[in-house]
């Protein structure tokens, strides 16, 4: 027996995902792997364990964005993981940038997530040194700058 079901997912919005029984998978093994890569197969087992059929792709960005809202969540009341302890070297208000700069990527795109952590922690690595930070972070003013001759 075949049931239409409607999942309701923050990523990705709502849909009907069919369940499947366990002697489907040997009757309309192709209808269940092509419902599972349009969007996920559920397959019901003799002893009523739900399993799901995705793509694999599907599974690493679910694992991703759960491990780094549960990271985030804690960068942001100031227990930093220790995969972000660069992190420290950020000033305060940077910190609230980079938060939510990371919350935005994994809602938006978080496959991106990575070279955005990698230009974060290369600008805490720069203001981590005491020289770059002060060039990098420091104020202007009109003596730090010269006028120079156009190249030949």
């Amino acid at each position: 027996m075949v049931r239409k079901v409607t999942i309701i997912l923050t990523m990705k919005g709502a849909m009907t995902t069919t369940i499947y029984t366990a002697s489907d998978l040997k009757e309309r093994r192709t209808e269940v792997l092509e419902a599972a890569l349009r969007e996920r197969a559920i397959v019901r087992a003799v002893d009523g364990t739900a399993l799901v059929f995705t793509r694999l792709a599907e599974v690493e960005r679910a694992e991703l964005v759960s491990t780094w809202a549960l990271d985030l969540h804690r960068a942001e009341h100031g227990d930093i993981p220790r995969g972000l302890r660069w992190f420290e070297h950020l000033d305060v208000e940077d910190r609230q940038e980079c938060i939510a700069e990371l919350w935005e990527t994994l809602e938006s795109d978080p496959l991106g997530l990575r070279e955005v952590l990698d230009a974060w922690r290369i600008t805490a690595t720069a203001v981590s040194d005491p020289l770059r930070g002060e060039v990098l972070t420091g104020d202007l003013n009109s003596a730090d700058f010269v006028a120079v001759a156009r190249p030949k």
